[in-house]
């Protein structure tokens, strides 16, 4: 295969790997949809949340469960199920009912109408799937798109933990201030012209979409009891920080009934996880990594595209140790090179 070849599958495939979510139902199927509703204590109220099975919206469950924590919205009592249309009801009155009643200008008013209307618009691509585009300068850094609109009218933060550590400063350089979809089409045309910069790009954008930076970034983004959205291998969570850590909302329908299983610490780049409970306190062996699937999916076009670049170059051990994926430079901690230092990172970032 040329590489002209290789760059039109890494290019069909590659886009809308992180950018976007297809769950190849149609929004009438899901709309009819019944997710199991788990009841939960939280800062001391019992809270629904709502659970998502196989083909479950996440962006839309991910917001209507920072929703529900937060008490802007509510289901009825003791309820053990939900549909779709309820949920997005309840988030399109939550968007209108918050906004403000008086403007300073007629410029302002039309600004915000025009917000209003646009959020609306995307609303049924919270079924679907919504146009994510990050960038890795830090957690809150993303390309503007239109679904963004709808998280900042509904003053819910939305983050990702794919952060370039500044110390790596070869990688710095090569990620600059690109985003995903910026970073994809720059990998296409390093590889077609076998530059040095494609190895160094390819085996980033190969990784799990994590970094040990990104985690300690994400804990001094947030504020101390912060719920917000997190975004990570085409997937929405909720998140919230609570004593310093980050932890993510549990929400497969599997743990419905799990008490001991409500949140689980993110804490570690390869899943390697706990569940804990209402209280944030452990009762339970490691998670196993939910986004191990996910991460073949989307390394499989950078591993095709490597190797039919390996194929049509002679094969030396230096070309072949290169190649190869390794995720090391996710999986290690990050260097400390001072005490100094040292103290500084403790001070921002707990991992749990």
């Amino acid at each position: 295969m040329d590489n002209a070849s290789v760059n039109n599958e890494l290019g069909d495939n590659a886009l809308v790997s992180v950018n976007s979510e297809n769950h190849h139902v149609s929004n009438d199927d899901a709309s009819l949809a019944l997710h199991s509703v788990k009841w939960i204590k939280y800062n001391d109220y019992k809270v629904p949340i709502v659970t998502q099975n196989i083909n479950g919206p996440c962006p839309l469950l991910a917001i209507v469960n920072v929703l529900l924590l937060t008490q802007r919205i509510k289901l009825c009592d003791e309820i053990e199920y939900v549909s779709i249309d309820e949920l997005m009801r309840n988030v399109g009155d939550c968007l209108l009912s918050e906004l403000p009643t008086n403007y300073e200008s007629e410029g302002v008013r039309c600004n915000a109408e025009q917000n209003v209307s646009d959020a609306i618009g995307i609303m049924s691509q919270l079924i679907t799937g919504v146009d994510i585009n990050v960038k890795f300068l830090t957690p809150s850094s993303f390309e503007y798109t239109p679904a963004l609109v709808l998280f900042d009218l509904l003053s819910i933060r939305l983050y990702h933990g794919w952060v370039v550590d500044p110390g790596d400063v070869q990688l710095a350089s090569v990620v600059n201030s690109y985003s995903y979809n910026q970073l994809v089409e720059r990998a296409i045309e390093w590889t077609a012209n076998s530059a040095p910069e494609s190895l160094i790009v390819t085996q980033f954008l190969m990784s799990n979409q994590l970094t040990y930076h990104g985690i300690c970034e994400l804990s001094t983004a947030m504020d101390e009891n912060e719920v917000a959205v997190f975004f990570r291998n085409n997937h929405f969570a909720t998140i919230c920080k609570r004593r310093g850590g980050i932890f993510q909302l549990v929400t497969d329908q599997g743990f419905v009934n799990k008490n001991d299983a409500v949140w689980e610490t993110l804490s570690d780049v390869d899943g390697d996880c706990m569940f804990v409970n209402s209280q944030f306190n452990c009762e339970s062996v490691p998670t196993q990594n939910e986004y191990e699937s996910v991460d073949a999916q989307i390394n499989s076009d950078f591993l095709l595209a490597m190797t039919m670049q390996e194929n049509e170059q002679p094969s030396t051990s230096e070309s072949s140790s290169h190649v190869k994926p390794s995720r090391e430079r996710q999986m290690r901690t990050p260097s400390t090179p001072s005490s100094s230092a040292s103290s500084e990172n403790e001070s921002k970032c707990t991992i749990l």
